[in-house]
């Protein structure tokens, strides 16, 4: 979320490639957090990556309050 040049590639529903190997969101938002220094040993990858200015978890949000208000 935090630097946009950093990239992944969604492959399936549950899965994304990331620097070449294929990984889920939250293992790969836990190794670019690791290498920051943090220690974490689980993350959600939801609340890190973006699409469009959003968070995964924030889109998902909008989009299914937007389905209720409909």
């Amino acid at each position: 979320a935090n630097n946009e040049a950093i990239t992944a590639t969604v492959i399936s529903d549950r899965k994304v490639q990331f620097e070449h190997q294929d990984s889920s969101l939250s293992s790969s938002a836990l190794t670019l957090l690791q290498r920051d220094g943090y220690n974490w040993q689980k993350v959600n990858g939801w609340l890190y990556w973006t699409f469009e200015g959003e968070t995964v978890a924030e889109r998902l949000n909008r989009i299914l309050s937007e389905e209720e208000n409909e």
